[in-house]
């Protein structure tokens, strides 16, 4: 059996890698979460748009997806790892039935049917969506290697790069990266520290597009 799934094929197109070792893509405005032992699929469905750019938070399990939109920039976060949580309660289910003698009703065929029921065919969004409130779109997003903030990038005339604090949905700060076309962006998880006296957070993060490259300092 051969399987196929449509990708993108513009120079935005990803493929990320969960803590579960599921595979996450992007398929026009659906989020695809592809389990490769059980072949299983899981769908995020929040956008109403095309995604443009996804990113994992250092947990490996929360995501951060961006759309693109005439008048709807917005980054969805949402949770990949519902999964194990179900599996969790299935197991110790399953475990109680077996103490009191009993077992799966209907025969082993019935339990994998109920078992497959149960998988979670849509992920969660864990919080509201962010709504950049310049630019058509977003062109890239990472999470600080703490997993406190979140970096966009704009599509607009200037690309303009932005710290959130994604869970109490605040923009922290934004600057200008560059009239071209940016293609990435992303934290150093090498070069973050914490300032003796001020007790304030420095990150490194570098934005690349069309024939530049950029390194910044956020404090």
């Amino acid at each position: 059996m051969v399987l196929s799934f449509p990708c993108p094929t513009s120079p935005l197109s990803f493929t990320l890698t969960l803590s579960t070792s599921e595979l996450v893509w992007a398929v026009a405005g659906v989020c695809v979460i592809f389990d490769e032992n059980r072949m299983t699929q899981r769908f995020f469905v929040g956008h109403d748009g095309e995604v443009s750019c996804l990113a994992v938070h250092p947990d490996g399990l929360l995501c951060a997806s961006g759309q693109i939109g005439r008048s709807n920039a917005k980054v969805c976060i949402w949770s990949g790892g519902s999964y194990s949580s179900l599996e969790k309660r299935r197991r110790r289910r399953r475990g109680r039935s077996s103490e009191e003698g009993g077992g799966p009703r209907g025969g082993g065929e019935r339990g994998d049917r109920s078992s497959e029921f149960e998988y979670p065919r849509y992920a969660p969004e864990v919080c509201p969506s962010l709504q950049l409130p310049i630019g058509s779109g977003v062109a890239a997003l990472d999470f600080s290697p703490d997993g406190d903030f979140l970096l966009t990038i704009a599509m607009n005339m200037h690309h303009t790069m932005t710290m959130w604090d994604w869970r109490r949905r605040h923009p922290l700060c934004s600057v200008k990266t560059h009239s071209a076309p940016v293609y990435m962006c992303h934290f150093n998880p090498y070069q973050f520290h914490v300032e003796e006296e001020t007790r304030e957070r420095v990150y490194t993060a570098v934005t690349a597009g069309q024939h530049h490259v950029k390194v910044w300092t956020l404090r």
